[in-house]
């Protein structure tokens, strides 16, 4: 840190702003150093002082930082002059980047912006305040200014053109063939090396249901399955000398390994020792590694750790990284087992949504969404939960959550990750298991999965959103006919012993 940015970094610790002030004036003359200083004041959510410094450069805001600065805390302080000005200017040099370097910037401030979502969020009409804070985002990611455009007209949904257009797609359906036709199932053995807990840093978190919910579904199909629960964070290797031992005892036929693991250093040491080993004692064993959010990866530790596996078990199926050659013959594209199948619709449609899920750093565009419903009025109801533990066994946990979302009816689910990538997520598949109609976001790997407009129904802005729900309200058999049409298709095509059999298939025949 330079001596001249360590000075305004201490006047702002202490919120000395006269002394800032002071400090700048004298220091006019060093506007590169100045913007830089803006710069890490924002990286720092120190607000103030990266406003004081684009008051000061208003009349020569040369760079999207120091527009956004002044923009953000007109906002914040009650000056609408400043406020526009910064808008203006942050808008015109946003759209004059490449692509590439507009991404850049945001990724660079996405976590301050985050913090400063949330805050908005929680404070007193905070829907008021998010929207405000959304307003300004607009014009430095342009993705949201087509999702979050209220003043666009809402279109009348047609679900048969929805459903034309999505059945262009049938071609592009991952292949769901099952267990070999005369061929008698194996007893195999397996090993599940899950993360016990859904956040393991945090002691007080929910257990995390994959890994119970896979070694049901496993043992239902009929292999003999246990669950190597991972502790995670300062356990790494443990936990992979545990999967190994597990397996040597057990003389496993397949072991499934929570690939999520490899962003740690220490992990993919440790899981390099463990298939040397799994290879060397059990020559046979399937490795099958089990990616839940490989959006968050980069290319060169997906690529490396592929090369280690027999098969790569992704819903999203889409990823660019896929198509580099270390995958070629080894994805395994299909929903996970859900330990069972729980019927079709009981419940009637009704004509409201509802979210039920959580709002975390890694989701938080969901605030906006949730702000943007309050202010349209669009009919959302919101069930907000927070990955704490209830104290069920962790299954019929699962399947409680499964039941909320049957009895919701109409479940709506968000896609956006922290990267603006759009995701697919459990809840997509969980939602039709259940027997609820499914409102999802776009996102292009689910047309791999299922046709919008015939088991699901797509939104991409706050005007598609509120077009679904007048569809649902105002043809309410056409909106039931698409889920019923969903759930079906869903339990036939991707059942616990459809996705199971198709693995085996891979793995075997």
């Amino acid at each position: 840190m330079s001596d001249f940015l360590g000075t305004i970094v201490r006047f702002d610790s202490v919120d000395d702003y006269q002394g800032l002030h002071d400090y700048l004036q004298a220091n006019a003359d060093k506007a590169d150093q100045v913007s830089a200083a803006a710069y890490q004041l924002l990286l720092g959510y120190r607000l103030r002082g990266a406003y004081l410094i684009a008051q000061m450069m208003r009349h020569r805001l040369n760079n999207p930082v120091l527009s956004l600065a002044l923009s953000l805390g007109g906002m914040i302080f009650a000056n609408p002059d400043n406020e526009a000005l910064g808008r203006k200017y942050l808008r015109q040099q946003v759209d004059s980047l490449a692509p590439t370097d507009r991404h850049r910037l945001y990724m660079s401030l996405e976590p301050m912006i985050k913090i400063l979502t949330s805050n908005a969020y929680s404070t007193q009409g905070g829907h008021l305040v998010t929207i405000k804070v959304l307003e300004v985002l607009k014009d430095l990611a342009p993705i949201f200014r087509d999702m979050f455009d209220f003043d666009r007209p809402v279109p009348k949904l047609d679900a048969n053109a929805m459903r034309t257009e999505g059945r262009r797609n049938t071609g592009r359906l991952v292949d769901m063939s099952g267990h070999p036709p005369g061929v008698a199932r194996a007893p195999r053995r397996a090993v599940v090396g899950m993360r016990e807990l859904f956040f393991p840093q945090n002691p007080n978190s929910r257990q995390f249901e994959i890994g119970p919910v896979m070694v049901a579904s496993l043992n239902n199909y009929g292999w003999s399955t246990t669950l190597v629960p991972l502790k995670c964070g300062s356990e790494l290797e443990n936990d992979f000398r545990h999967i190994t031992e597990e397996c040597v005892a057990k003389q496993a036929d397949v072991v499934f390994i929570d690939e999520q693991l490899i962003e740690a250093p220490v992990a993919r040491a440790a899981r390099t020792t463990m298939i040397t080993m799994l290879r060397k004692v059990l020559p046979n064993i399937r490795i099958v590694a089990v990616h839940l959010d490989p959006w968050s990866l980069d290319l060169e530790l997906l690529a490396g750790a592929a090369a280690d596996v027999d098969a790569v078990w992704t819903f999203a199926p889409d990823l660019a990284a896929w198509s580099h050659p270390a995958f070629q013959n080894r994805l395994f594209m299909a929903p996970l087992p859900r330990a069972g199948d729980y019927g079709g619709p009981i419940l009637p449609l009704k004509p409201s949504m509802t979210f039920i899920g959580s709002i975390f750093a890694y989701n938080w565009h969901r605030w906006f969404w949730m702000s943007a419903a309050a202010v349209t009025g669009l009919p959302l109801e919101i069930q907000q939960s927070n990955q704490v533990a209830d104290g069920l066994p962790v299954v019929e946990s699962y399947l409680h959550y499964i039941r909320r979302l049957a009895d919701s009816r109409c479940a709506i689910n968000f896609s956006l990750r922290p990267n603006l990538t759009p995701a697919i997520t459990g809840r997509t598949f969980e939602i039709l298991a259940g027997g609820a109609l499914l409102v999802q976001e776009a996102t292009d790997d689910l047309d791999r999965f299922l046709i919008a407009g015939e088991h699901y129904l797509e939104f991409s802005s706050i005007a598609d959103l509120r077009a679904i729900a007048a569809f649902i309200k105002n043809e309410p058999a056409k909106a039931e006919a698409v889920r019923r049409s969903g759930n079906t298709f869903f339990r036939e095509r991707y059942n616990d012993d459809r996705i199971i059999g198709t693995l085996e298939r891979k793995l075997y025949y």
